[in-house]
């Protein structure tokens, strides 16, 4: 029993399950909102963004029974599963380079370098994610208290980060495709046939 509950979670069933009832909750929500003038601020703006969000998202649920698309939906979930181990690495290293930023950014008085969320911890993860991403940002290293210091670790972030974990990526996802593709008739039909399954309980028993 707590195998089958743990396979259920960690499923693509579970995540769709979790989409559906979240659209619904959501869009619930935003029209009673709305239509009974109640005053909430700007919180009504956040959940009907969210509402929009999950409900254009459940839009690749349905992709799933066309052949043309179904292939695709397959090949993002697979894609999915194979970067899970990928993406533990990739967010240690970003919290390991983001804790330096932030410890040695405590020591600039006049200029910072990472400028987000007043210099605060957050600022340093999203400044070192951006960065891993190629926005490099070193505008402000030769007004810091440590120049050298923060070349030295800039350098071994766009090393490991931006050149090595990006490429990395890119080849898990590659190897990805190639093997969804292998098989891109047989997963059309998977995709199609799970979606039949989870609409198996209308289909009566006695005429089957």
């Amino acid at each position: 029993m707590v195998k089958s509950y743990s396979d259920y979670f960690f499923s693509h069933r579970f995540v769709w399950n979790f989409l559906d009832v979240a659209s619904s909750c959501l869009v619930i929500t935003t029209s009673i909102i709305v239509l009974g003038f109640f005053d909430i601020g700007n919180a009504v703006l956040v959940i009907g963004g969210l509402a929009s969000f999950t409900v254009w998202i459940k839009l690749f649920y349905f992709l799933r029974i066309f052949r043309p698309t179904s292939s695709f939906i397959r090949m993002i979930v697979e894609m999915i599963k194979d970067i899970r181990i990928f993406l533990l690495i990739f967010f240690i290293a970003i919290f390991a380079f983001a804790n330096f930023y932030y410890v040695i950014e405590k020591g600039n008085k006049n200029e910072n370098v990472v400028e987000d969320f007043n210099g605060g911890y957050a600022g340093a993860l999203v400044y070192t994610y951006m960065q891993a991403l190629g926005e490099l940002g070193n505008e402000n290293f030769g007004k810091s208290a440590f120049p050298s210091l923060y070349w030295i670790i800039f350098f071994m972030s766009t090393i490991l980060l931006t050149i090595t974990m990006l490429n990395l990526l890119i080849a898990i996802m590659g190897d990805t495709f190639d093997r969804v593709q292998e098989v891109a008739i047989e997963a059309q039909a998977k995709e199609i046939c799970s979606f039949i399954e989870e609409y198996d309980f209308l289909f009566p028993e006695a005429e089957f």
